[in-house]
């Protein structure tokens, strides 16, 4: 599946992240820093989302489509990976090209690319440069949606970490 190279990609911009949030505890008003912890929250809970998923295909054979847990499907080609579940829907897609990661659901779609995060909505988009300026400047927004994206990812950590401990045995 390549979710590995999705995980060190995420990885990565954690990593980079965890400077800007550093910075904005020492910058940032204290009304806005909230933004910085939502963003990181998110990041952290969908880096352990891919983390599980490349213990899973490490441990499964994959081939260019199947199941895994009995409920998600997967498609893999040259550029694109994509799992997905269909009751509730949810899907997590790497795309090799770009190196982002989106994770959806009927909802709330995130994408995370070495340097953004990309949020839809209810059909409306948010870009988010993952830099001190824009987070800062983004801080309303990020607030504003911030219970819908820790539910997202909550729940789609619970269902992935479910999967990984029940039937592979994966424990991260």
């Amino acid at each position: 599946m390549g979710y590995d190279e999705a995980f060190e990609t995420l990885k990565a911009v954690v990593q980079k992240y965890d400077k800007v949030r550093e910075t904005a505890a020492k910058e940032v008003s204290v009304s806005k820093i909230a933004a910085f912890h939502t963003i990181g929250e998110v990041l952290y809970r969908l880096e352990k989302v891919l983390n599980y998923l490349s213990e899973i295909e490490k441990r499964k054979e994959v081939s260019e489509r199947g199941k895994i847990c009995n409920s998600w499907n997967y498609v893999i080609n040259d550029s694109l990976q994509t799992i997905s579940r269909l009751k509730p829907f949810i899907s997590i897609t790497y795309e090799k090209d770009d190196n982002k990661v989106t994770f959806s659901n009927k909802e709330i779609s995130i994408s995370i690319a070495p340097s953004q995060l990309k949020v839809v909505f209810r059909g409306k988009e948010y870009v988010i440069p993952l830099t001190l300026e824009d987070v800062e400047k983004n801080a309303n927004l990020i607030k504003a949606l911030s219970s819908r994206l820790i539910l997202f990812t909550d729940s789609l950590l619970t269902r992935i970490e479910q999967c990984a401990k029940l039937v592979y045995g994966i424990r991260i």
